[in-house]
């Protein structure tokens, strides 16, 4: 559930998503555009959060699509990442990748890391980052940016 008064901007390549997700969100004060992750129409700094619920795995390059939403967090604001992601000292074993291209076949990528998809930040600090599902397959991660970059 939203809180009162809190206006949401969801993204989504797909307007059948968007559909989908304009029936549950009828009550609410949200807005739904058809946008590229990777490329958002939007200004820099202009929202508080950002969140992304199993995106950076399925959008083509993970890394350019957090690249631009944390490009809209304000000095101060915050992200939360849940994705499924390659364990950081796991190690990409043959069967780890054939599973891998198989998922990929199906729009998915869970063999990306973290650290790949978020770089070089200089502005990002990581609150929290703890194994979620699948002995850690699946991850959530707090972020913070200290500054407008």
């Amino acid at each position: 559930m939203i809180p009162s008064g809190v206006s949401v901007v969801g993204v989504d390549l797909s307007a059948d998503m968007l559909a989908q997700a304009r029936r549950k969100a009828s009550a609410c004060d949200v807005t739904l555009i058809e946008m590229d992750a990777q490329e958002l129409e939007f200004e820099d700094g202009v929202f508080d959060a950002v969140a992304f619920n199993l995106i950076l795995s399925v959008v083509p390059d993970g890394a350019a699509a957090f690249r631009e939403a944390w490009r809209t967090v304000r000095s101060g604001g915050r992200a939360v990442v849940f994705d499924k992601f390659l364990p950081e000292n796991g190690r990409l074993t043959s069967s780890r990748r054939m599973v891998g291209h198989i998922m990929k076949a199906f729009g998915a990528d869970p063999n990306r890391r973290v650290r790949d998809i978020l770089g070089p930040v200089s502005d990002l600090v990581i609150e929290r980052d703890e194994p979620s599902l699948l002995g850690g397959q699946y991850r959530i991660l707090c972020l913070r940016k200290t500054s407008s970059g």
